[in-house]
């Protein structure tokens, strides 16, 4: 076993007061010390159901130790853990409809999961994933505290997504984490009365944790969130446009070239629209996530069945990263969460800077915050074809030079370039890298 001694017994506990979790060396491990939690988890994970559960949604799992004192676990790792507000509002039903099914297989075994919100489930490529095995136990019964949790956590943000007037407050309401004006509002009985009565009445199956489960499914698939409209950046690419087998432009073959000799494990595609090159650096073996802020292209990565499992897809807006949260704000921000060894930041500095007015030190902030080993970046010049169609006024440090000044403490490397200069477009791509 990796783990020795002294690492296990000064592993903290958090809110999970029956195991510990230990990263070390990019992979988890839980250390589990009660008797009889080891005794349940150890029939369960040797049960021959245990491949259903898998399929259902359950993190991979192997025992590795096991001895009177404790029983240690390794889950399989996943690349990035995502809040509940950078999921769209399909990938939040995606995750409920996940997290209720695996509740459903947990059951036919005697056990079911301790908790019911969100923050115990993330995206693993397009599948959502349960990974706090701490919180499984024996069960026969569906408590009310279960049921609340999953009612205020999940089914409120449903609800709110599955109609028109209201889908805009799902992802706010998501946003609040576990307190917040939403949270507070939607707990007055007078609210749950008038628009929550059928929801509420599932409670009534709790006894019934089979018949409980399916009435939770029917009524997630009565309310599917409402389908996003194609917005202005949807047909950006095209299918035919997706062959990332073979870079065709100066772009995609610069991009390739830095990916083929970097080989990253972890890649952060930011305005990754619909995944070209976030497909592109999966195909080479890493794990991917595809950030954008329009929800339409998000889905269409997440619904897409021909392309790599290994692109994880998230909803959320590059000037808007999530803080950390909770207490000693344990859960970690945007930037620690998605650090990945490369940053691909391309077609997007000149929106940022020019059309949103962001300062350009503040752009060069936030991708260095999530890159480790180096940033492909896509300069537009004040001088392309299509920003000079805007008629915006041009930041004045808005400069190649500028750009490798404020990246220059961390990312001091920027030799390999390439510039494409035709039909009056005007780029430049740059690698800025900590080594040559």
């Amino acid at each position: 076993m990796c783990l020795n001694k002294e690492e296990i017994n000064n592993a903290p506990y958090l809110f999970d007061i029956s195991s510990r979790i230990i990263l070390k060396n990019n992979k988890v491990y839980r250390i589990i010390e009660n008797k009889e939690k080891i005794f349940d988890l150890k029939s369960l994970l040797e049960d021959k159901i245990l491949k259903n559960l898998y399929d259902a949604g359950l993190v991979n799992s192997e025992i590795i130790y096991n001895d009177k004192e404790y029983m240690v676990v390794e889950h399989e790792t996943i690349p990035f853990i995502l809040h509940p507000c950078e999921y769209t509002d399909l990938m939040f039903w995606k995750a409920a409809k996940m997290f209720v099914n695996l509740n459903l297989e947990l059951y036919k075994s005697g056990f079911i999961t301790h908790d019911s919100h969100p923050w115990n489930i993330s995206f693993f490529g397009k599948k959502p994933v349960f990974y706090d095995l701490g919180s499984i136990l024996r069960g026969n019964e569906v408590s009310m505290g279960w049921f609340n949790e999953f009612f205020y956590f999940f089914m409120v943000p449903i609800t709110l997504a599955s109609k028109k007037r209201t889908r805009k407050f799902s992802k706010e309401y998501r946003r609040e984490h576990k307190i917040g004006f939403g949270r507070t509002l939607f707990k007055s009985k007078k609210i749950e009365d008038i628009f929550f009565r059928r929801s509420r009445s599932i409670s009534k199956f709790r006894s019934n944790p089979e018949t409980f489960f399916k009435e939770l499914l029917d009524w997630l698939e009565s309310h599917k969130p409402i389908k996003p409209l194609p917005k202005y950046w949807s047909n950006y690419y095209q299918p035919s446009g997706m062959d990332f087998k073979i870079p065709k432009t100066i772009k995609e073959k610069f991009v390739y070239k830095i990916l083929k000799n970097e080989m990253p494990e972890n890649v952060l595609d930011l305005a990754s629209n619909k995944g070209y090159f976030a497909y592109l650096a999966a195909s080479m073996g890493a794990n991917v996530l595809a950030m954008d802020y329009e929800d339409e292209v998000v889905d269409s990565i997440l619904e897409a069945n021909d392309f790599s499992a290994k692109v994880t897809p998230v909803h959320m807006n590059f000037n808007e990263p999530t803080p950390s949260l909770g207490p000693a704000l344990a859960w970690g921000n945007s930037f620690q969460r998605f650090s990945s060894d490369i940053v691909i930041a391309i077609g997007l500095i000149h929106h940022i800077c020019i059309t949103q007015q962001i300062p350009v030190f503040l752009f060069c902030q936030t991708i260095m915050k999530y890159a480790e080993k180096g940033i492909i970046l896509e300069f537009v010049d004040p001088e392309d074809k299509h920003v000079k169609s805007w008629k915006k006024s041009i930041p004045k440090d808005y400069d190649i030079e500028t750009i490798k000044y404020f990246l220059k403490n961390k990312f001091p490397n920027s030799k390999i370039k390439e510039t494409s200069k035709e039909d009056g477009v005007n780029r430049t791509f740059i690698y800025f890298s900590k080594n040559l």
